[in-house]
């Protein structure tokens, strides 16, 4: 049985090999590569591909032929469900050593999903390892480098920082796949969201990972108001050892400006110290703005738990595991 080559799918125009021993076909392109190359990199083509010569040399011994489905000769492995652009993401990173590189921040995002989801599937490890890396890089899990990274606005696969629906599209993939070592800083990016934005992402994400989302935005935002709660406490402990007059000048106002946030940006003590208190001396005012910073990276420490996970120490170490 063959395929008529006027029929749709086509030959991609960079990924038919003359030399090609295969014809990968998706709904709408093919592809011409070599098994040998596929089966170096990829367990799941290497099985396939000794499957069917075992299953061929058995039909030829038994006289039965082949009814293996071929195009121009050659044999055809269909990849069902499988995006014929999303293909050419993943061949050309097999093929191209400078296609895909984990280094590169400008990378775009569809690039990294196609990617990450086909050698998912087809047990591409060394590019699947990239993946995860570069993702970590990316979205890092120490409070001081996670605030750096938000400061420095360089773009992230191609997007500005602050794009949402990175964080979104990255937590639907990861979910899916259950990657735990990136999910907790991804649901924190995540949960930074309004709850307006979250919503609309109910029908693309999963219903349980939309669930913990949701749940876990709620007890990041009480655990930063306990904090800002505990702000008054905490300049009358201060201004109360100066010897300045702080503690008849000290005024704390506009605490609704630093509630009811998950972005813990909104916590950080110089920026509370801005918008919250006044009348303080330039000692105290370092005393307050320090140990309130104390208390926010504490908060922070809490977050894979928030979200269901251990901690960030083995979140660390599943990234590691998962990147050797």
């Amino acid at each position: 049985m063959s395929i008529p080559p006027s029929q749709t799918p086509v030959p991609h125009d960079l990924l038919w090999f003359p030399g090609g021993d295969v014809v990968l076909s998706t709904d709408t392109l093919l592809f011409k590569v070599h098994k040998d190359v596929l089966s170096l990199q990829s367990s799941f083509f290497k099985d396939t591909f000794d499957f069917f010569a075992v299953r061929d040399a058995q039909m030829a011994n038994d006289g039965s032929g082949s009814a293996e489905e071929t195009y121009e000769g050659i044999p055809v492995m269909r990849m069902v469900g499988d995006e014929g652009t999303d293909v050419v993401h993943l061949l050309r990173t097999v093929y191209e050593r400078q296609y895909y590189r984990r280094d590169d921040p400008k990378t775009p995002l569809a690039t990294m999903v196609a990617l990450f989801n086909l050698n998912t599937k087809y047990d591409f490890k060394h590019i699947r390892t990239d993946v995860i890396f570069q993702i970590s890089k990316e979205y890092p899990t120490q409070l001081d480098a996670y605030d750096d990274w938000c400061d420095c606005g360089y773009p992230i696969f191609g997007e500005m920082r602050e794009y949402m629906y990175a964080h979104f599209t990255l937590l639907k993939m990861l979910f899916k796949a259950n990657v735990p070592g990136l999910l907790p800083v991804i649901y924190y990016a995540s949960s930074c969201s309004p709850y307006s934005d979250i919503f609309t992402m109910t029908a693309t994400l999963d219903a349980e990972c939309l669930s913990t989302l949701i749940k876990g935005k709620e007890k990041l935002i009480l655990a930063a108001n306990s904090v800002i709660g505990d702000l008054p406490d905490l300049v009358r402990d201060v201004v109360i050892k100066c010897n300045e007059d702080c503690q008849y000048e000290v005024r704390i106002t506009k605490l609704s400006y630093v509630l009811d946030y998950a972005d813990l940006r909104q916590m950080r003590g110089d920026f509370v110290m801005q918008q919250c208190v006044n009348g303080v001396c330039g000692k105290c005012s370092k005393k307050i703005e320090a140990e309130y910073d104390k208390r926010r990276a504490d908060v922070w420490e809490k977050i894979p738990s928030l979200f269901g996970y251990e901690s960030w120490i083995k979140t660390r170490q599943e990234i590691a595991e998962a990147c050797t």
